[in-house]
């Protein structure tokens, strides 16, 4: 039983890995022959799409709208991630570049891990907020509950137990699709930072 969830999260994580093979692919061949900064916008276009496509997802979605949007997500991460320290280290006097790129390695890394947790958190916050929202309305003496349930019981746990799953999940639920939003919307302010960023002096 302890493998389920590791093989659930493996599949989840397939088509990202699928979508970074692919970018890998292209971008081998192309990072030399065009501008870094159309490559950076392509994949911040491809995070922001994919994230605004998730959003949209409910509790009745199948897997395809998981898969598609993994793997324009994996195609996007590389997009973004692997074409701006040559372009940050290309504008550097060659005594600095040591330290430029230190400081090109760590800022990446920071900036993940502080976005995973404050995601994190923002989840957790935002589904706890949803579920209060949820249960204020489920009592007895609610007529469109009633209406809408009219053979539930309050006076049977496993009634009660699979409402309150009904609810973690739909609150779950919830608070994914905010993040996700929110997750859209720094994609398409991040790119605006493309703009302060200089191509690289030809030599």
């Amino acid at each position: 039983l302890m493998g389920y969830p590791t093989l659930e999260v493996g599949l989840s994580m397939a088509p990202p890995g699928i979508g970074v093979l692919l970018a890998m692919l292209v971008l081998g061949r192309t990072i030399g022959h065009v501008d870094s900064r159309v490559l950076i916008f392509g994949g911040l276009a491809a995070t922001g799409f994919s994230m605004f496509w998730m959003s949209h997802m409910t509790l009745q979605a199948d897997s395809r709208i998981i898969v598609l949007s993994g793997i324009l997500q994996g195609i996007g991460s590389s997009s973004v991630f692997v074409p701006p320290p040559p372009l940050a280290l290309a504008t550097l006097p060659a005594q600095l570049r040591n330290q430029g790129a230190a400081i090109a390695t760590l800022v990446p890394h920071f900036g993940a891990s502080a976005g995973i947790a404050v995601v994190q958190a923002m989840t957790v916050r935002s589904a706890a907020a949803a579920q209060s929202r949820l249960t204020e309305n489920l009592r007895a003496d609610n007529p469109a509950f009633v209406a809408a349930r009219p053979d539930f019981d309050f006076g049977l746990p496993e009634s009660i137990a699979q409402l309150s799953r009904e609810v973690t999940r739909q609150a779950l639920m919830v608070s994914y699709v905010d993040a996700f939003r929110v997750m859209f919307v720094l994609a398409l302010l991040s790119s605006l930072l493309i703009f302060l960023l200089r191509s690289p002096r030809q030599g």
